[in-house]
């Protein structure tokens, strides 16, 4: 063992700087911040997992960006000193205007002035949001939960640009999360600069293959092993006898992400007047991290006249189908009861009667517990 321990020696004297080696035993164990969407959590086995690659893919208006923004938001409210998910409530910005120096343009900054927290020494991150797509609308984040002053929102001009710029904050210990958007709209440098008539097919992938291995690295080389990227793309179907559901990325995007989640929008609920909400069905198609294949629906309001407001989801009635599957509510036929209390015919009663009673909170802290989950 000696000539072994001499041989790790000089390795990780020479490479040190940026390669870790290590006893196994020593390796951190996954960490998870919840999304807090009860069925996604459940789903993603505790949460997005830190320091590694998501995907979100599926067809359009099937509530990518949406579960995108509410996971930003939940990054930002972060502890990272303390590891406490939710620990941060509220962040106090003083706006400053740095003037540029030659090329560089004016910009302003939001500096942190005070952090309200579960604990005085809480540490927040940054969050960077790369918006190929242009799509980004600062009410409808802030709608989700999301503070603008501490998201850098970021359009890049082409390709090249956008994965370099990601590689970049990959890499750097002061961001929490990159996020991605999205994937299927960036196309090979020829693809975007050359004319029409020119073929280009295999560029994209290879443009990915090559930018998934630099991201790959960018998170290795990070020391504080707490950087996560997340990806939006685009499903599509091949054409051909044999062609079936495709994403963009090629075998780079594929290798390179721990989890990833096919999100589908199905039929839109409607009253007499306008469409309620809808849908939508999520199923964990890889997961490295924790148990795949899992599956789930939620319902995303599209109206103030549903059970919940506009831009949201039904968390309550997600709670009460788990708490259900896990025994924690007794269910009856159509009668539910928690804690030995009031007994409820149908669900839509015993999610008001939940919400009205103040046990909400209760009930969430032993959905969580028991999916082992730490709030």
């Amino acid at each position: 063992m000696s000539e072994l321990n001499e041989l790790i020696g000089e390795l990780a004297e020479r490479y040190g700087g940026s390669t870790i080696i290590r006893p196994a035993t020593e390796t951190p164990k996954v960490e998870f911040i919840p999304t807090m969407i009860p069925t996604v959590d459940k789903i993603l086995g505790g949460g997005v997992a830190i320091n590694r690659i998501t995907e979100l893919y599926g067809d359009f208006s099937s509530g990518k960006s949406w579960l995108t923004y509410n996971i930003i938001s939940q990054f930002q409210r972060f502890d990272w000193k303390n590891r406490i998910p939710n620990g941060i409530r509220k962040i106090d910005f003083e706006k400053k205007l740095i003037k540029g120096k030659g090329r560089r343009k004016d910009r302003t900054v939001y500096d942190i002035k005070k952090i309200h927290s579960e604990v005085e020494d809480a540490e927040t991150k940054v969050v960077v949001l790369i918006d190929f797509e242009k799509s980004y609308s600062k009410e409808w984040g802030e709608k989700q939960g999301i503070w603008n002053e501490h998201l850098i929102h970021i359009v890049p001009s082409s390709p090249d640009e956008a994965i370099d710029i990601t590689e970049t904050f990959l890499s750097s210990n002061s961001v929490g999360l990159v996020c991605f958007d999205s994937i299927h709209a960036v196309g090979g440098v020829n693809e975007v600069n050359e004319s029409m008539e020119k073929n280009t097919v295999g560029e994209s992938a290879r443009l990915w293959n090559r930018g998934f291995r630099k991201f790959q690295a960018a998170l290795n080389r990070n020391e504080g092993d707490d950087t996560t990227l997340i990806f939006i793309n685009s499903a599509y179907t091949e054409m051909g006898m044999f062609g079936g559901e495709k994403v963009k990325g090629g075998k780079g995007a594929a290798f390179a992400k721990s989890v990833s989640l096919r999100m589908q929008g199905l039929a839109p609920e409607k009253s007499k007047e306008e469409v309620l909400g809808k849908e939508i069905s999520i199923h964990n198609k890889k997961n490295k991290v924790a148990k795949p294949h899992l599956s789930g629906r939620i319902f995303l309001s599209l109206s103030d006249n549903a059970r919940v407001p506009f831009g949201t989801c039904d968390r309550t009635m997600q709670i009460i189908e788990i708490a259900a599957e896990e025994g924690i509510v007794q269910q009856s036929g159509a009668f539910f009861q928690y804690d030995g209390q009031k007994k409820c015919q149908g669900k839509l009663k015993f999610a008001d009667w939940l919400e009205s009673s103040g046990e909400l909170e209760k009930i969430v802290a032993d959905v969580y517990e028991a999916l082992g989950i730490t709030l």
